[in-house]
């Protein structure tokens, strides 16, 4: 497979599976109840609109990505009060990805 076909699907699965990762975590709320359940999955929501919109604006999604790994980070560690590894976990996936996705459009240029 040529560099441009990798460098293009792989942020694309890598976001997926980010989703999928965190949807997981949702499951634990389906003993509460379908709406707390669906309350979990608004991030994963989130996760699945930024996808959307860096598969059609590369640039833009991968400065997206990088933003909520901050954001996440921040609120984890800074807010909660939790490891930076535990936030590394969610944070650096999307970060990488981030990074792919704006590679992927500045090789386009």
């Amino acid at each position: 497979m040529e560099v441009g076909k990798t460098l293009y699907w792989t942020p694309r699965i890598l976001g997926i599976l980010l989703i999928l990762f965190i949807s997981i975590f949702s499951f634990d709320a389906l003993e509460e109840g379908i709406v707390i359940w669906l309350m979990n999955l608004i991030p994963s929501l989130l996760l699945v609109v930024v996808l959307l919109v860096a598969w059609k604006y590369e640039l833009i999604g991968g400065m997206i990505y990088f933003l909520l790994a901050l954001a996440f980070f921040v609120e984890t560690v800074a807010v909660r009060g939790q490891e930076w590894w535990a936030a590394s976990i969610i944070a650096v996936p999307a970060c990488l990805i981030g990074a792919l996705f704006i590679a992927n459009a500045k090789m386009k240029k």
